[in-house]
């Protein structure tokens, strides 16, 4: 009798197998892509601290003979020609300054911001506008950026 019933074949893959394949390769490509972006984030918020740190270190190199005041920094100062510019463009690195004499404490550091700079800070990018803000009273100053992961600001402060 079990010769004449017809015979099914075993091999392939059930639709809910396929299914569940399917469901997992989705589940993985999501946690892949959301762990790409963090890494992004926090590639862009290295750069941020990186530039924040040379632009510091070019203005305390630009103190002048006497120690009081400072100079603006130009794009010389910088490798590749170009003063540090913030990676997504999206928040600038920003700068305040004080010209007290005797030297007092640097600018406080501003709140968060979304674009441009905060009121009352420059655009360190800003060419001749940051040269004139500068001016030859500098005595103390305050650089900036704004990070992406926790839309927190770091600043570095002149060292008088």
């Amino acid at each position: 009798m079990k010769k004449f019933l017809p015979t099914i074949k075993t091999s392939g893959f059930t639709l809910i197998e396929l299914m569940v394949a399917i469901a997992i390769v989705a589940v993985l490509s999501t946690i892949g892509l959301v762990v790409f972006s963090n890494a992004q984030d926090g590639a862009r918020d290295s750069k941020r601290q990186s530039d924040i740190d040379a632009i510091a270190k070019a203005l305390e190199s630009k103190k002048t003979s006497g120690g009081i005041t400072y100079n603006w920094i130009a794009s010389t100062d910088f490798a590749g020609g170009a003063l540090p510019k913030d990676p997504k463009n999206t928040t600038n690195y920003c700068f305040s300054v004080a010209a007290t004499v005797p030297p007092g404490a640097p600018p406080p550091a501003p709140g968060t911001w979304t674009s441009g700079c905060p009121t009352g800070w420059t655009d360190v990018n800003a060419g001749a506008v940051a040269t004139t803000a500068f001016g030859t009273t500098t005595t103390s100053w305050t650089v900036c950026a704004m990070l992406e992961q926790g839309s927190k600001v770091i600043c570095k402060y002149s060292s008088q």
